[in-house]
This record gives C-alpha cells, structure tokens and sequence, in this order.
C-alpha cells in the first residue's frame, strides 16, 4: 500500500502466504515514504501496522510464498492503485529478495486502479535493484539503509531493475529509487520516483 500526502508518499507491501500454509493472508512488510524507499529505508525485526513509519519488517524473511499486495493511497487515503504479484515459484522472503537482486524473479502483476477501467496484466521480471547488496544479511540483521543502491517496488513488461535508466519505460506502475534519481546531501536522501499507468509524476 502507498500513503500520498502533500510531499509524503509511502509504499506498503503486505505477502499473502501460499495456500495451504498455517500463517494465510495478509501479514504487512513494508512501508516506504518519499524520503525512505529502498537505500534509507530502515529494517529489522519488527511488527509493523499500516499507521507506523516507513520500515520494512524483516521478521517475514522465513516465511513462504507466492504472492505480494502492494497499495497506493494518497494522503486523503484515496487509493492510486492496487497490484497483485503472482510469483511463479514459492520461496521465503529473504530468498526471494536475493534471488530479484542476483538473478530476477518471473512476475505476473494484476493491476488495478481508478486510472484505467478494468485491470492490467503484466508480465515481466523483477530486479528490485541489481546493486541492493546482500538481501541474505539484511534479513538477518537491522539498519538504516536496506538497499545499497536503488529499488523498484512496481510492475511493468520485460525487466525492472532499479539500478538502470535504460529500461525505465518498462516500469508502468509503482514507486522506487531509480538509479540517478538519489541526492547525496552528507547522507543518502533518497528522492522517490512515482509512476502511473506508464508516466513518471512530478
């Protein structure tokens, strides 16, 4: 899920367990705002509700798999849009990160939203960032700075790697640190990029 207010935006990812599994539905993890994405994005393993700060929970890392929800709400609480993403394999979530950094993960993204009637189906795979670091250690640690390059929370055709400009037009829906979008400032401030049905937003 996403909160966007006049200069807040946040990002907030919830998995859905594999059918089946003992902890089904949703269980939040992410929470990110347009100053913490993905490089100041803090983490650990703590229990996160949809009213705390950008974080990222990192006491899901063991838990298996194959579907993500992920919200985009503005500071009125208006809804920018919804995506689905229908992994095409089950894997905890600390491998499931290491696996989007080192090699990508297959995704069929449903996306819904009141910019478009209907839904779209995207299919594509999804880096995350190829220079986040090592996703393995951050689940078993805490910090200020999850990623150490970039990252895309998002959905789009072909791949999405927030570490390249080059495939930008690839990414139609979601929020992310895009590679050169960061402004250094002493320490990371990391500036958010927003897109909607395929445009970036101002």
């Amino acid at each position: 899920m996403i909160r966007i207010a006049s200069g807040f935006l946040a990002c907030l990812a919830a998995l859905v367990a594999t059918a089946g599994q003992v902890q089904a539905g949703l269980i939040l993890f992410g929470i990110q705002d347009d100053g913490r994405i993905a490089q100041n994005l803090p983490y650990g393993p703590t229990a996160i509700t949809e009213a705390d700060s950008a974080f990222l929970s990192t006491l899901v890392g063991s838990q298996s798999h194959d579907r993500w929800f992920q919200r985009a709400v503005d500071g009125a609480g208006n809804t920018l849009y919804e995506i689905d993403w229908q992994f095409s394999t089950t894997k905890t979530v600390a491998e499931r990160f290491q696996d989007a950094v080192s090699v990508g993960e297959s995704v069929t993204w449903t996306v819904t939203s009141p910019l478009i009637m209907g839904s779209q189906i995207l299919l594509g795979t999804w880096r995350f960032s190829d220079g986040a670091g090592n996703m393995t250690s951050k689940f078993s640690g805490s910090g200020s700075v999850f990623s150490d390059d970039d990252g895309i929370w998002g959905a789009g055709t072909g791949l999405i790697d927030g570490d390249f400009n080059s495939n930008i037009n690839n990414w139609t829906w979601g929020y992310g640190n895009y590679d050169g979008q960061d402004t250094y400032v002493g320490s990371i401030i990391s500036n958010g990029t927003l897109r909607l049905n395929g445009a970036t937003q101002s």
